[in-house]
């Protein structure tokens, strides 16, 4: 949804006034109460992968890289995945569906798959 909405971009948010005097290049500005304030308003924060947490957070916490952070997480959504409920004539439905396009892309059946419809 925030991506969607996209940045607000007015006055308040650029705060341009409130950095008069900052020194830019010493990093002072994200020293700023502002700054943080206006960070935690508009920063994407992406979901579990992505670490945004301080070096010393992050050595805290086990020293995970992107790569093993996104490795737990696919074993946590495959283990708390559970299949819909579809009635017989929409699975039927959906495996025809399903069977066709595999036709047009030149298959003559489909993978067989465990706890799949029987063909």
């Amino acid at each position: 949804k925030r991506m969607i909405d996209g940045m607000k971009v007015h006055t308040d948010t650029l705060a341009t006034g409130f950095y008069e005097g900052v020194n830019f290049k010493g990093g002072d500005f994200l020293k700023q109460k502002i700054t943080m304030k206006l960070f935690r308003e508009e920063q994407y924060m992406p979901g579990k992968v992505i670490d945004r947490d301080s070096m010393r957070g992050w050595r805290e916490s086990g020293s995970m890289d992107t790569f093993t952070r996104a490795k737990l997480r696919v074993k946590e959504i495959l283990a708390s995945y559970a299949r819909p409920e579809l009635d017989s004539t929409h699975e039927a439905d959906l495996h025809a569906f399903v069977l066709d396009l595999a036709h047009q892309a030149g298959l003559t059946e489909l993978p067989k798959l465990e706890d799949a419809m029987p063909v």
